[in-house]
């Protein structure tokens, strides 16, 4: 059973395949140089995208070292705080039981 987009598909691909084998029979330059300057365009697309995702990735590894650091920073902040606010509590407690404690005289 064959659709309306299969059918668009293989008309797409049949197309391609055509217009490529005209090109070719009708090219200027050998298939060797075609060749050649088809290779040479991959080459610099493959370079551009390669520096392109190594910028990306730096710049994410940086972010990510960032919000590290953050995280690391409110981490130890909040250990701080919650010493604080534990021996509070401790002095706290320790008052409370002192003043309950029955005074013997």
């Amino acid at each position: 059973m064959s659709s309306s987009f299969d059918k668009f598909v293989f008309g797409v691909f049949v197309g391609v395949v055509a217009g490529a084998t005209y090109a070719m029979l009708t090219a200027p330059r050998s298939g060797e140089e075609t060749r050649g300057i088809i290779r040479e365009n991959f080459k610099n697309r493959v370079d551009e995208t390669a520096t392109t995702v190594k910028s990306r990735v730096d710049e994410v590894k940086s972010r990510v070292d960032d919000v590290k650091t953050r995280v690391q920073e409110s981490a130890d902040e909040l250990k701080e705080r919650a010493s604080g606010l534990a021996e509070e509590l401790e002095t706290v407690g320790r008052d409370t039981v002192t003043k309950l404690k029955p005074q013997t005289t």
